[in-house]
């Protein structure tokens, strides 16, 4: 017990916190009494088990007689009084998304134990209501807390699931070309084939629609909605230039081509189906070779290294200039064709030009020269006619029926031959066999060439591992060799053609309308007679009885046979 005088109840307050420090009202009471000078004596006690034993009901009671206290204001002191005596402090954080609540529990004694219901009402009271962990609520109850829980995710909201747009995947180049080679330094790229036609047959399939994936809304922990736009759609309908070469399947999600042809993007971005392939310049190698299952309209020229094949026709508005045109159609070249003997032309169909000048030209149908060929070997298997100035000088005409010209030969005495009624078939096979006999031929000649440089080597190497290496390569060219070999064999023992009872019906001639040179020879099936002195409009045609060539004047109302 400690007593002290003082001049006022603070002065007293102030003595005693600093000897019992500031929760001294916890343990101890002042009891005062009044000093005849007017100050007072403060005796302080320690709280005892006597002190305790008061009336709670008789102190509330004086208290109502003496006090008028408000209920309200019971109401919040009860809250802080509780608030005082909680076993334990709570606190719950949420994530500046609203996503995510985290939750911290600071015990305030050593056995502390939470309800389930208690957690629940306290998370409620912060808005927490969405995606509340039942798991951990679960651990959290389950026992006493005997140490602090830091930041525990206790709630997590559903986070939004993008939708996803509708897309296309294009099944063709965009630009209708394949890309075949890319450049590796050091290597040789023929340039001219860098590209190729891409082509597609009917019903197959150009565009494919990835339909879009609509979204999932997503939610808080607050409970509030995340809401997520509708996917964008595609109809294909846009990408339709030419309904009469694309369609859209049933269920909308598939562009189909209704032709065989190149499809290609125009610039608008809608989708086309070229029957017909047009190249509206000369051949670059902006283009390449051209290889098209349609038919082919080259705005114009054609020269080496470029090369166009076609399944059908071919119009060249320009020239072809010394390089392969083929066609399974008909082909039409306004400009004309000439070479160094490296031109060619070959169809199925007819073909149609200005004039051919140092050509090889194999056409099954008719060769119609709108002015002159020369120099020029020509397999025709119907008619060859030159129109204009009508002039064939220098190689040789093979015609199945007719050939009609106006002038054959020349005064320098040009070796110049007409053959009609030849057996075309036979004849032309042949060719394209002798073609490849002499292509193999060429490359066994290069690998000759070859063995002998690589048997001078390994016969000059210093060491056993380059003679080996040596010897490697020499195998694999005497193999190559004999493979060759073996090809050139098979050819020539295949494609023999018989003779058949129409070819010997036919009645072929030979019109030279104008004039006729010394030197030239005349065949007809396989008679031939060699002109011998200049000659005036003449027809050849051939005498089965006799089995000779006859020579009569030609009369212009006579036409062809």
């Amino acid at each position: 017990m400690d007593e002290f005088i003082v001049h006022n109840l603070k002065e007293a307050v102030m003595q005693v916190e600093s000897k019992y420090g500031l929760l001294w009202q916890d343990h101890y009471i002042l009891e005062s009494q009044l000093v005849p000078d007017g100050s007072m004596r403060v005796i302080i006690r320690e709280v005892d088990d006597e002190q305790l034993k008061v009336d709670i009901e008789d102190i509330i009671k004086s208290l109502d007689e003496d006090l008028m206290i408000d209920d309200n204001e019971v109401n919040s002191v009860v809250e802080k009084i509780i608030e005082e005596y909680k076993d334990y402090d709570i606190s719950v954080e949420v994530s500046e998304d609203e996503m995510k609540a985290f939750l911290t529990i600071k015990p305030n004694s050593e056995k502390t134990k939470i309800k389930r219901e208690e957690l629940l009402e306290f998370l409620s009271g912060e808005n927490i209501v969405f995606g509340i962990k039942e798991k951990v609520l679960d651990r959290i109850c389950l026992g006493c807390i005997d140490r602090s829980i830091e930041s525990i995710l206790i709630a997590q909201g559903k986070y939004p699931v993008a939708s996803v747009d509708s897309r296309v995947d294009y099944l063709f180049p965009k630009d209708g070309f394949i890309k075949l080679e890319e450049e590796i330094e050091g290597s040789k790229i023929n340039y001219a084939r860098r590209k190729k036609i891409f082509q597609c047959r009917e019903f197959d399939i150009l565009i494919e629609k990835k339909p879009g994936i609509q979204g999932v809304d997503g939610i808080t922990v607050f409970g509030k909605k995340i809401p997520v736009g509708k996917f964008k759609d595609i109809n294909l309908c846009q990408f339709i230039e030419n309904s009469e070469t694309v369609q859209i399947s049933e269920d909308n999600n598939l562009l189909i081509a209704k032709c065989d042809g190149q499809p290609y993007m125009t610039k608008y971005g809608k989708v086309e189906v070229r029957k017909v392939f047009v190249v509206n310049k000369s051949i670059d190698y902006s283009v390449g070779d051209i290889e098209f299952d349609g038919s082919v309209i080259i705005h114009g020229d054609v020269e080496i290294p470029f090369e166009v094949h076609a399944k059908g026709d071919i119009l060249i508005d320009g020239m072809v200039r010394n390089t392969v045109v083929t066609s399974e159609g008909n082909i039409f070249i306004k400009g004309g064709v000439s070479g160094v003997g490296k031109a060619k032309i070959e169809c199925r169909g007819s073909l149609t030009t200005s004039h051919l000048n140092n050509v090889t030209v194999i056409v099954d149908g008719n060769c119609i020269s709108e002015d002159y060929i020369l120099n020029s070997v020509v397999y025709s298997g119907d008619n060859i006619v030159i129109h204009g100035r009508g002039l064939f000088s220098g190689g040789a005409l093979f015609a199945r029926n007719n050939i009609s010209m106006k002038v054959a030969g020349s005064q320098a005495g040009v070796k110049t031959t007409i053959s009609a009624g030849i057996r075309y078939m036979k004849m032309i096979e042949e060719y394209k066999r002798n073609s490849k006999v002499i292509s193999l031929m060429e490359k066994i000649n290069e690998l000759k060439t070859a063995d002998l440089k690589i048997t001078r080597q390994i016969k000059m190497a210093e060491t056993q591992q380059k003679r080996e290496r040596l010897s490697v390569l020499q195998a694999k060219i005497r193999l190559a060799k004999q493979k060759y070999i073996e090809l050139i064999e098979k050819t020539e023992s295949t494609g023999k053609t018989t003779q058949s009872t129409e070819e010997k019906k036919r009645l072929p001639s030979v019109i030279i309308s104008n004039q006729v040179f010394f030197g030239i020879i005349i065949q007809i099936y396989g008679e031939k007679i060699k002109i011998i002195s200049e000659l005036g409009p003449s027809q050849f045609s051939y005498e089965s009885e006799e089995r000779k060539i006859c020579t009569l004047p030609f009369k212009p109302h006579q036409g062809l046979h």
